[in-house]
């Protein structure tokens, strides 16, 4: 029911946010201003309305899963998300999995090795990641590791251009490779995929590191950890069964919020990579005023948001027995 609600409140605060954008989507789409064809375009794309009439309007469209039309891309917005959204999942999926390759180890050193060297570095490493503006990062990757160093391939999408990418299944370009046994189309994708989600892992490992670093400081002050202790456990047991297993509900609810965040917040990186994601798509949107990409885009991520939830309280569960009681 609380998803249903926070749904609707999205769809809401879009549709009226929508209209309180700078600028005129008649006139940025006509390019001239002779009234005759304002008013066409006005009822035509149906801003002649009064706005509760439009947003009833919506809501059925909505309800029968018509987002309403691009005119920027001539294509149904839901064509348009479907199309661009698997761009966007494989970039966070390796992204949130990079990020908890370095985050996690990073948040149980700092932890294990409390006000120690190794605990500072950690945590200047973390703080010079989460200072550093993501889009000037990805320039100096693309810098770098492309023009200096000639190991990456140009920033220009997800595959080489003019390459025959492999059939699509799942629309993830690495996953699809793999199914198709094409080694070097899977090689191809995730040369393009290194440096942007290289990018965005150094960003979003900082709050990963961090709730790993309190969790894992909380649960080693615990009485069953100094017992294993006394009763002569190692310590890489008590680290790994013991302290870092219960810490792991505070380190997937971040996770969820990091990968929810990624698949719809990396607008700057998708931008600078050229990656054709819904980050793009809903940058081209603003700057055209594209009411109704707009408001497909906040209702996926919202969407997205919500299922991931679902999905971490399933999760739980399992990590935890005391949550099905």
């Amino acid at each position: 029911m609380l998803s249903v609600v926070s749904l609707f409140g999205a769809i809401l605060f879009t549709f009226f946010m929508t209209h309180m954008l700078p600028g005129n989507p008649v006139l940025a789409r006509a390019g001239y201003k002779i009234p005759e064809t304002i008013r066409a375009l006005e009822e035509q794309m149906g801003l002649d309305k009064p706005l509760p009439e439009q947003f009833k309007i919506y809501i059925v469209g909505v309800a029968q899963g018509d987002l309403g039309e691009s005119w920027f891309t001539g294509n149904p917005v839901t064509e348009d998300l479907k199309q661009r959204l698997p761009a966007s999942l494989e970039l966070a999926l390796f992204s949130t999995i990079l990020a908890l390759t370095i985050g996690i180890p990073l948040g149980v050193i700092s932890s294990v090795r409390r006000d120690s060297a190794w605990d500072h570095l950690a945590r200047i490493f973390g703080v010079v990641a989460i200072s550093m503006p993501v889009f000037w990062l990805g320039l100096l990757l693309i810098y770098l590791f492309y023009y200096r160093l000639n190991l990456a391939p140009p920033p220009m999408g997800r595959f080489t251009t003019f390459a025959e990418p492999p059939n699509k299944v799942t629309g993830l370009l690495t996953i699809d490779s793999l199914i198709a046994g094409d080694i070097g189309a899977f090689r191809d994708a995730l040369r393009h995929l290194i440096l942007p989600g290289i990018t965005l892992s150094l960003v979003v490992m900082v709050p990963i590191m961090r709730i790993t670093r309190a969790t894992m400081i909380e649960v080693m002050g615990q009485a069953y950890v100094r017992t294993a202790r006394a009763a002569g456990l190692s310590s890489r047991q008590i680290i790994v069964q013991d302290a870092l297993r219960n810490s792991m509900i505070n380190i997937l609810t971040v996770s969820g919020m990091v990968l929810g965040y990624l698949i719809g917040g990396a607008v700057l990186v998708e931008k600078v990579f050229s990656w054709p994601g819904l980050g793009q798509y809903v940058w081209n949107a603003m700057l055209q005023n594209e009411y109704a990409a707009i408001r497909g885009f906040m209702l996926t991520v919202t969407t997205i948001y919500i299922v991931l939830n679902w999905a971490i309280d399933i999760l739980y569960s399992g990590i935890d027995p005391r949550v099905r009681v």
